[in-house]
This record gives C-alpha cells, sequence and structure tokens, in this order.
C-alpha cells in the first residue's frame, strides 16, 4: 500500500485569493462532515448546538463559542446535533513567500514540522477575538475584505505563537491504520460510482474484512458500506442543485443502482425526498 493519505480534491478558496469561508447549518448538503483532509489549514468555531469533532481519531465536543484549529493533512470529521458553526480553509502560503523573512514562522507550519494545539477555546482573549473579526469580515465581505483578511489571518498565526500555541508534534505520526483508511477513502472518492463491495476495500486495504471493518469504524464511526452510501448521497445531493438531470439518471450517475432504494435512503439520511430536497434549495 502506497503511503498516501486522502487528500481533499477541491480547491477552498481561488488561485489568487486561496481563503474560503463556509457557514454549515442543518440544510447544507454536506451538514454532517465525512472523514477527510485537506492541505489548507481550517478555524472551525460553534455558533449553536453542538458538534462532535474527531481530528486524528480524538474526539472533541464542542460547544457554542469553541474555537479550533484543524492543521494541514490532520484527518477529521464531525457529527452535528441542532448546530451551527462556520469554518476557514486557507492556505498558509498567502502569508509568506518561501525566503521571505514570514517564511521561517509559516514553512514548519505547512510542512508539519510543528503544529498548531487543535483546541484554542480560552487560550486567550486575543486569538478568539481575531478568529471572530476574520469570520466576520469573510462573511460580510466589506470593501477591500481581501486586505482585511490577509491582515488578520497574519495577525492569528503571530499569536498562535506569542501564546504558546504552536509547538513539536509529539506522538503525531502517519501509522499504518491512519494510511490504511486514508488510501481506502482515496479510492472510494475516485470509485463511487462502480460497484463496491467490502471484498473489494478489503483488497484495496490488503487486510481481512473483518479488521477493515474495524478500524473503519473506529475512524469514520461507521461501517464501510455505510460509508460509500454516505459519499454517493453527498454527491447526489451536489448534484441534485446544480443539475437539470432527473433523480433517476442522478441516483444512476451516483453509484445507485435502484432509483426507489436511493430516495429511500435519501429520505432516510436527509429527512426529505431528494425532490423535496431539489425544491428547497431551489426556491
Amino acid at each position: 500500500m502506497k503511503s498516501t493519505l486522502h487528500w481533499e480534491a477541491k480547491r477552498h478558496g481561488t488561485a489568487d485569493f486561496p481563503v474560503a469561508y463556509y457557514r454549515i447549518d442543518e440544510k447544507h448538503p454536506q451538514y454532517v462532515m465525512p472523514l477527510h483532509r485537506h492541505r489548507e489549514p481550517e478555524l472551525l468555531r460553534v455558533l449553536r448546538g453542538s458538534l462532535r469533532l474527531y481530528i486524528n481519531n480524538i474526539e472533541y465536543i464542542a460547544q457554542p463559542g469553541d474555537l479550533f484549529f484543524i492543521g494541514s493533512g490532520d484527518l477529521h470529521r464531525a457529527e452535528p446535533e441542532n448546530c451551527l458553526y462556520e469554518c476557514v480553509a486557507f492556505d498558509l502560503g498567502l502569508l509568506g513567500r518561501p525566503g521571505s523573512i514570514m517564511a521561517s514562522s509559516i514553512q514548519p507550519l505547512m510542512l508539519g514540522q510543528r503544529q498548531v494545539d487543535r483546541c484554542l477555546t480560552d487560550r486567550h482573549e486575543s486569538l478568539t477575538y481575531i478568529a471572530s473579526q476574520l469570520f466576520t469580515c469573510l462573511r460580510d465581505k466589506p470593501p477591500h475584505y481581501p486586505l482585511a483578511a490577509h491582515s488578520l489571518l497574519s495577525e492569528l498565526v503571530y499569536r498562535l505563537h506569542v501564546h504558546g500555541c504552536v509547538r513539536s508534534p509529539h506522538g503525531v505520526r502517519d501509522d499504518h491504520r491512519r494510511i490504511m483508511i486514508a488510501e481506502v477513502l482515496e479510492w472510494i472518492d475516485r470509485n463511487y460510482t462502480q460497484k463496491i463491495t467490502l471484498q473489494t476495500l478489503s483488497q484495496v486495504a490488503a487486510v481481512h474484512e473483518k479488521h477493515l471493518c474495524r478500524v473503519f469504524k473506529e475512524f469514520t464511526g461507521q461501517t464501510p458500506i455505510d460509508y460509500v452510501n454516505q459519499i454517493r448521497m453527498e454527491y447526489a445531493s451536489a448534484a441534485l442543485l446544480r443539475s437539470h438531470k432527473s433523480i433517476t439518471e442522478i441516483a444512476l450517475d451516483c453509484g445507485f443502482s435502484d432509483a426507489g432504494y436511493f430516495s429511500r435512503q435519501f429520505r432516510r439520511l436527509k429527512g426529505v425526498t431528494p425532490r423535496d430536497f431539489r425544491a428547497s434549495h431551489n426556491n
């Protein structure tokens, strides 16, 4: 098995401004966050309800006001409960070009040589204040907001350093189990439109089916096949919003062999039928 981990293919922000803001509630297509990882660090704040957040298989129960830093490459997922939360994903390279005086503080974070404490709640009031300003700036987009966002991100990283939130990565390593799960996730993301069985996934992981199920559920909270169906459902949800194809066509495109089964599973997971989901989000 090759030693790559599951990288999210989605680009956060744009090439000239690699910063993206997300506000996520019950109506968001990815309200329940599946296990994934991306190269951009992410700042996450809970506004309402509670969020069961897993970062590198460590569980946190996040409440309103809690602030978390998800580092580059961290495997993470979340289970919300009546929750509203917001996230900012950003490219650290935006803050200092290679060879610049700032790079000595930025590059170690990008390369994993240094890491930020995951939970920033109550660490220092200036961190909370700057994060709040950043979320507001990216949400409201006032005139010249990219300049303000750049300044706030720089200030945030500076405060993380001076308040002792940046440290050497003790005990953090890409062990075999994490590599195995990430490899299976990547394979699923590439092949979700095809027929997928537990036997197929165990062959991808090069382990026995029972071992795969045990480790997979530990990391994702789901069986491998339930995860496959969830990923298919997330792609179908996005297709329902951006495509004019019929529900049957979308179901087949996303790997479901039976449109009736797709509709039943969609209603079980989303609480509404695919038709009602499309209508409510297009109004």
